[in-house]
């Protein structure tokens, strides 16, 4: 790929668009590429949801890591908290990590002391999380989607 420097992108770098789309109550905190703060960062309401964005620089044969921090209030409404990710088709599969810091109060049904619920591992497909403060019998974090 050449140069592109309209753009202010060397020779093969490529620029992507990364969107995180969350409950129309989430409140952005911060988003980090490679460890420092994102300089040009969207966050708005799209169709009923709260949508958060960054363009993402990566050079051919690198890897970049993007954190989008947030919260939710009232996630746990329920007891019942669930993640839905949606797979993008690329050429190598995406690595992901989910944190999930719970609420003060909020208990596993595992009587785990955790404060975090965390998943982590290739997207080569869609994937359900999710976790039920209200039943004795389910795993504190599961793959929901089978």
């Amino acid at each position: 790929m050449a140069a592109r420097p309209h753009l202010g992108l060397p020779a093969n770098t490529g620029r992507s668009y990364l969107t995180v789309f969350a409950p129309s109550l989430a409140r952005l905190k911060a988003v980090s590429v490679d460890g420092a703060a994102a300089k040009d960062v969207d966050n708005a309401p799209e169709l009923g949801r709260r949508y958060f964005a960054t363009p993402v620089d990566v050079s051919a044969g690198r890897s970049v890591s993007v954190v989008f921090s947030y919260t939710v209030p009232n996630a746990f409404a329920g007891g019942l908290y669930r993640l839905s990710v949606q797979n993008q088709a690329t050429v190598h599969p995406d690595r992901l990590s989910v944190d999930v810091i719970l609420p003060v109060g909020v208990r596993l049904p595992d009587g785990a002391t955790s404060q975090a619920l965390t998943w982590s591992g290739g997207l080569t497909s869609d994937l359900q999380l999710g976790s039920s403060a209200n039943d004795p019998a389910a795993a504190p974090w599961q793959r929901i989607d089978g």
